[in-house]
């Protein structure tokens, strides 16, 4: 079994011939078309104890895969991986070693679920002291009629310090839009027979013995969280998901006071707060479940579609999300096993004294939901109620740019709700100071 050290990154499909083509890269040492069909029972049985088998075909042959998921450390990942050559491209269990075996009973369930097919491109580099393996694959994935395009770079290190795969990688985000992403290929596979499938896996507190390997492991736990939201946000265009990320964004910079030369996220903020206060009203009314208005915030959403877009081609092309997320992945790679979590204790302590403060909120829940705290789901409700008074308080502005007579009415009508909703943020307030008192906060 071979351990690999890697960091994935996404890259747009517009771009990819513009990297293929790269002056200081040079042309790609190597490539060839890849054919790659997995296999899985109809209740994915292999995705549920996260392994991915595979059968890949190339210009050389079959070869037989069978990955399981191990560790991420900012972004790096450590899995178990087995290869085996095979005759063709049925499945061969005899080929793995003994103790790689699969149930018997389970191998007879097992078939094809989807393909993904891709050209690989590779150049083999050196960086700092280490020597690393950059593949870019281009293709698409397939389930049936169902298609989504592929396009992602791996930094994969053959020799040296890991530390220089995040170097190298900045020196690329210099010149493309990369995003680092720990999305697998046969995870967006998978997704195409599951929608709503994810090989993510919340963080377990109960598991970390020291305050030092918890933080870590919120932190990660985050960057994680952020990543794949922008992923799945920039290949949906869900603008709900907007405000899902920069609670997150946040939530990840509300713990810069507790650790010592964390990279803030403030940047990111600045750039990504815009395209959310341009959703402030439409987003107020998508979570008010008073609203007699069902509808009205998709209609309205459609009107600013155009403006959104070209200002989230700006955030995309600036790219601050991807040099984030490797800044803040290079930082827990190099503190993670040294970690110092500095007040964090009397920092969620007066953070709950001033939970009314929206600052706070989305700090304050970050840890709460990491937690699984029943007072986040209190806490939940004072944020989105607070999105309802701030869009009813805008209304009026916002009404003004709505060219259909029967919208702005229904608009007007539901922003008279203002009062009410102002007394329910009260009592909300109110529920979770009482709850402050009763309860013990989490301990890091």
């Amino acid at each position: 079994m071979a351990h690999e050290i890697e960091l994935k990154l996404s890259l747009s499909p517009a771009h990819a011939q513009m990297f293929r083509e790269d002056a200081i890269l040079g042309p790609a040492q190597h490539s060839e078309f890849l054919y790659n069909q997995y296999f899985d029972t109809p209740d994915l049985a292999l995705n549920k104890a996260a392994c991915a088998l595979r059968i890949r075909k190339t210009g050389g042959g079959f070869v037989q895969t069978l990955k399981t998921k191990g560790i991420a450390i900012g972004g790096l990942h450590q899995r178990g991986e087995w290869e085996v050559p095979v005759a063709g491209e049925a499945l061969n269990w005899s080929a793995f070693p003994e103790h790689v075996q699969v149930d018997t009973d389970l191998q007879k369930k097992i078939g094809p679920v989807f393909t993904t097919n891709f050209q690989r491109y590779l150049w083999n580099t050196h960086h700092g002291q280490s020597e690393i393996e950059l593949v870019l694959d281009e293709g698409h994935i397939a389930c049936g009629p169902r298609q989504i395009s592929l396009c992602e770079i791996e930094l994969e290190l053959k020799s040296g310090d890991a530390a220089d795969l995040f170097d190298f990688a900045r020196a690329l985000c210099a010149r493309y839009v990369l995003v680092p992403c720990d999305i697998s290929k046969a995870e967006r596979g998978y997704r195409l027979l599951v929608p709503q499938l994810s090989f993510y896996r919340p963080l377990q507190p109960a598991k970390y013995n020291s305050d030092a390997s918890l933080m870590a492991a919120l932190l990660q736990d985050g960057l994680t969280r952020i990543s794949r939201r922008w992923d799945n946000f920039c290949e949906s265009r869900d603008w709900w998901q907007l405000a899902v990320l920069l609670r997150q964004l946040n939530g990840l910079n509300g713990l810069c006071a507790c650790v010592p030369g964390m990279p803030a996220a403030q940047h990111v903020l600045d750039q990504v707060q815009p395209l959310f206060e341009r959703l402030a009203v439409c987003l107020g009314l998508f979570v008010d479940p008073a609203s007699e208005y069902p509808g009205l915030s998709q209609r309205l959403l459609k009107q600013l579609e155009t403006p959104l877009n070209a200002e989230l081609e700006e955030v995309l092309r600036n790219n601050v999300m991807g040099l984030y997320l490797l800044q803040m992945g290079e930082f827990l790679f190099r503190q993670a096993n040294t970690l110092q979590a500095s007040g964090m204790q009397t920092t969620l302590q007066h953070w709950a004294q001033h939970w009314q403060e929206p600052a706070h909120h989305e700090a304050l829940a970050f840890v709460l939901s990491s937690f699984k705290d029943e007072r986040y789901t209190l806490l939940n409700s004072a944020i989105n109620q607070r999105y309802v008074v701030q869009a009813m308080a805008r209304a009026g502005e916002f009404s003004r740019a709505i060219r259909d007579d029967e919208n702005r009415a229904k608009l007007a009508s539901w922003q008279r709700r203002l009062t009410v909703e102002q007394r329910t943020l009260q009592q909300v307030q109110g529920q979770m100071d009482a709850f402050n008192k009763e309860a013990l906060w989490p301990t890091m």
